[in-house]
């Protein structure tokens, strides 16, 4: 059936029109897909950064627990994560301040995550 002509012009969309459309589309999609890659990034950054931070958790509970020695030391039970334990005296005997270090890499980016803490072992001990 041939198309009918209306006040001089043709029914439908131009060439012209379909092709705006389309680009406008392939922008749209183009966004959103990197939105939706950016939040995989986002999510996979945090998921590291709450695994560097039960690592160091976790160290400072052996430590205390005494599973640990009262020492600088590297713990490396993490992989890919490595804690690194600094123990200082803090004044009284028997008081250490202990800081954990938990560092991993991110998109060739080294990071590092702290919890310092306060431990007391008897002096006698």
């Amino acid at each position: 059936m041939p198309a009918r002509r209306v006040a001089g012009r043709s029914r439908g969309f131009t060439l012209l029109e379909t092709l705006v459309a389309l680009a406008v589309l392939g922008v749209a999609l183009l966004m959103g897909a990197g939105v939706v890659l950016q939040q995989s990034r986002a999510e996979t950054r945090l998921a590291m950064h709450a695994q560097a931070m039960r690592a160091a958790e976790t160290v400072l509970e052996r430590l205390r627990g005494g599973a640990l020695p009262l020492a600088s030391t590297r713990v490396d039970d993490f992989n890919p994560i490595l804690v690194w334990l600094e123990v200082e005296a803090a004044g009284p005997p028997g008081l250490y301040t202990v800081e954990a270090r938990a560092t991993y890499t991110f998109q060739g980016q080294v990071q590092v995550r702290r919890l310092t803490t306060q431990v007391w072992r008897h002096p006698d001990g």
